[in-house]
This record gives C-alpha cells, structure tokens and sequence, in this order.
C-alpha cells in the first residue's frame, strides 16, 4: 500500500494523460500546485484507475485496464 497524491482531471499539461499520479510528500507535488488533487492509499496501478474511472466503469463505458492509458504514475510511485 502507498499514499498518493492524484491530480487531475482538466490539469494544464495533459501530455502525459489526464491525471498524474505521485507518492505523497514527493518534491515534485510542488510542481502541481495549483490543480486539483487528492489522497488515497492504494495497493496497485489499477485500483487507483479503478477509483479515478468508478463512474465511467460503473455505467459500462471503459474498464480500469483501459482507464490507466490516461493516467501517468511518476517515478516515485512503487505500487505495481
């Protein structure tokens, strides 16, 4: 399990999809700030997808696999 700070949706960069993902406390949050974020504990890539996409997945348009096409976990982000 990590803590996580996710940002998204509608970030200003969505280069690298449209939500990012870093642990908590990493130096590099700073360079968020300002977009919409929030903290979950998670255990894998894909219950994070699966809390960020819940409506979207709920309702049949996508599954989690195909929700973490949209999501970038940075470097410091150990779940598998």
């Amino acid at each position: 399990m990590q803590t996580l700070k996710i940002f998204g949706a509608n970030l200003r960069d969505q280069s690298k999809g449209q939500f990012v993902v870093h642990a908590e406390g990493c130096a590099d949050c700073a360079k968020l700030k300002g977009e919409h974020s929030r903290t979950e504990t998670h255990a894998t890539a894909l219950s994070v997808s699966a809390s960020i996409w819940a409506d979207m997945i709920r309702d049949g348009e996508m599954t989690a696999d195909e929700g973490l096409n949209e999501i970038h976990f940075a470097p410091c982000v150990t779940i598998p």
